[in-house]
């Protein structure tokens, strides 16, 4: 129920029902999201790429039962280069949902920090199921990527 009052208007209302969207009790998913890395110039990069020294590489997403983004351990949108164990860039709050779609979206990241030379780029990213209860494996992506620095 809801009360307002300005110097010429009262209202009230109430609403007595509340449509909510959800999702299926049980979803099976056993793919991870698609997964799609492109420079700034929106080149495709693929096994073997060579990038010039601070190239922006964005990191495009896409899944139809969503993307886990919640931040939590687990939870996150990480890029890692070759065998290290930390995260080279989290970029879990960079990412930007697409507005006419609310299962893909994008997130940019700079590789001025990677020495010139031969790299591996994983990504990590969940998808939404991973959150429910109950589910033996979670779905994940490690996408990885041989690419090169030049200066």
């Amino acid at each position: 129920m809801g009360h307002a009052v300005s110097a010429q208007f009262m209202a009230n209302g109430a609403i007595d029902s509340l449509r909510l969207a959800g999702s299926p009790a049980t979803i099976s998913d056993t793919a991870g999201p698609a997964v799609r890395l492109e420079t700034d110039k929106g080149e495709i990069i693929v096994d073997g790429f060579h990038l010039p020294e601070n190239t922006t590489i964005s990191v495009l997403i896409e899944d139809p039962s969503g993307i886990n983004l919640t931040g939590s351990a687990g939870h996150r949108l990480e890029v890692f280069a070759d065998d290290a164990e930390t995260a080279l860039a989290d970029l879990t709050d960079e990412f930007v949902y697409d507005p006419d779609a609310p299962d893909r979206g994008q997130a940019t990241f700079n590789v001025g920090g990677l020495t010139l030379g031969s790299h591996r780029i994983s990504i990590k990213v969940w998808t939404m199921p991973t959150i429910l209860p109950l589910l033996s494996s979670p779905s994940k992506l490690l996408r990885q990527n041989r690419m090169s620095t030049l200066p």
